[in-house]
């Protein structure tokens, strides 16, 4: 897996005790033989609710928990190139995290993989993830770019 990330973060903080923080994209690179292994998965049922952990809410610190959660949005990706191996594209998560640390709404900002069960898939994943609790509630805005490589 390759990733490539450039980290322009903007941090937003005001006194009711919020953040916000907006990521440039991560590419996210599967391989003939990720499909191939995501073919072979396809067919075994396998959880869609990973808990993946952070320990707490800077932004370096979401951002290794959403890189945590790369797998799991990768495994998505892979089972659809099964299918559609020409398919590539950017999904944005825009998520709210409450100071329990779950994921307290998440809607799909701006992206065009043009592909519902993935990014279906891609939600439901990413709302399983939990970070630490904290006193702030955070915003986060997260893109993705999805493409498979030789």
């Amino acid at each position: 897996m390759i990733l490539a990330l450039v980290a322009a973060v903007v941090l937003h903080a005001d006194p009711v005790k919020a953040q916000s923080f907006d990521f440039d994209e991560d590419t996210v690179e599967v391989s003939k033989a990720e499909v191939a292994e995501a073919a072979k998965a396809k067919s075994q049922a396998t959880s869609d609710e990973p808990v993946i952990s952070a320990r707490n809410r800077t932004k370096d610190e979401i951002r290794k928990a959403m890189r945590d959660a790369l797998p799991a949005f990768k495994e998505c990706y892979a089972r659809a190139l099964t299918d559609n191996p020409k398919l590539a594209g950017k999904v944005e998560l825009k998520l709210s995290i409450d100071p329990t640390g779950r994921v307290k709404s998440l809607k799909l900002g701006q992206g065009d993989l043009k592909d519902p069960a993935v990014t279906s898939c891609i939600e439901k994943r990413a709302k399983a993830i939990v970070f630490a609790g904290a006193d702030v509630t955070v915003t986060v805005t997260y893109p993705f770019v999805f493409k498979a490589v030789e």
